[in-house]
């Protein structure tokens, strides 16, 4: 019996649990070389370059790249 309580319970509990997407508006997009960066939050364009990038910033592809706007929300996957 404590068997089937768990089992129900576990088929009652984790279709409940899903992980939550981080997204963002996107505030920024630049590229170094051939890296592809989004930004997002209140930044300093005046430091960034490519070696003292702001904290709030994410590599992607350049499909995603060419894809989004500066404004546009953005879930990594």
């Amino acid at each position: 019996m404590r068997q089937l309580i768990l089992m129900l319970g576990c088929f009652i509990i984790f279709p409940y649990c899903t992980k939550e997407k981080d997204c963002f508006e996107i505030s920024r997009k630049v590229k170094v070389d051939q890296r592809f960066f989004f930004y997002w939050g209140s930044i300093n364009i005046g430091s960034i370059d490519e070696f003292s990038p702001p904290a709030k910033t994410g590599e992607v592809s350049q499909s995603d790249y060419n894809s989004y706007l500066v404004g546009d929300l953005y879930c990594p996957n």
